[in-house]
C-alpha cells in the first residue's frame, strides 16, 4: 500500500497537475577534444546538434539544456543556440553588439578552460522536427576557440579537458 504524506494508506496518490510530463529526450556529447575555430562568422559546433521526432502537440514545450567547456586565446568568444537556422535565448535588445546566449570564453588566459550552462523552454508551435544546434564565433579581437580543452593543451594535470552536452527533451503542454 501507498501512503500519502498524512500517512493515508490510499492506495495510489494521484499525480499532481497534467502538464510538463516528459514526451522523449535525446542529447549530443562531445567527449573529445579535436574542434576548434577561428571564424569570425557563426559556425555550428561539430556533435553539438539534436534533431527531434515529430513533435506530439502544436502546445509541446522543449526544454533545451546546454553546457559547454572552452578555451581560447585572446577574448571575446561567443555561443548562441540555434533552432533551425532562427537564434533563440539570445539577447535582442542591443544595437551594434553580439547578439548570443553566451560568452564561451574571456579570461585570456591561456590554461583555463571556462564551462557555460543553461537552459531555455522553447516553444516552436508547430509539429514538425526540428534540429537544435550550438554554434560560436571568435570576437574581433580575432584568436581561437577549443572546444573541451585549454588554448595551451600541455600534457599535465593543470591543462584540464573536458565534455560538452546539448540535451532536448519534449514536454507535454497538458
Amino acid at each position: 500500500s501507498i501512503a500519502d504524506n498524512a500517512g493515508r494508506g490510499s492506495g495510489v496518490i494521484p499525480a499532481a497537475g497534467g502538464g510538463g510530463k516528459v514526451i522523449w529526450a535525446d542529447q549530443a556529447v562531445v567527449t573529445v577534444n579535436t574542434a576548434s575555430t577561428t571564424s569570425s562568422t557563426w559556425t555550428a559546433i561539430a556533435g553539438l546538434s539534436v534533431t527531434t521526432n515529430t513533435l506530439a502537440e502544436t502546445t509541446s514545450r522543449l526544454l533545451i539544456q546546454w553546457m559547454v567547456n572552452a578555451g581560447g586565446t585572446l577574448s571575446g568568444h561567443n555561443m548562441r543556440i540555434m533552432r533551425d537556422a532562427t537564434p533563440i535565448c539570445v539577447n535582442t535588445g542591443s544595437t551594434g553588439h553580439q547578439e548570443c546566449t553566451s560568452q564561451v570564453f574571456n579570461t585570456g588566459n591561456v590554461s583555463t578552460m571556462v564551462c557555460r550552462s543553461g537552459s531555455y523552454i522553447d516553444t516552436p508551435g508547430a509539429t514538425t522536427a526540428v534540429t537544435y544546434t550550438i554554434q560560436w564565433v571568435v570576437g574581433p579581437g580575432g584568436g581561437t576557440a577549443y572546444l573541451n580543452r585549454t588554448s595551451d593543451h600541455g600534457v599535465s594535470h593543470n591543462y584540464p579537458v573536458g565534455a560538452s552536452t546539448l540535451l532536448v527533451t519534449e514536454l507535454a503542454a497538458n
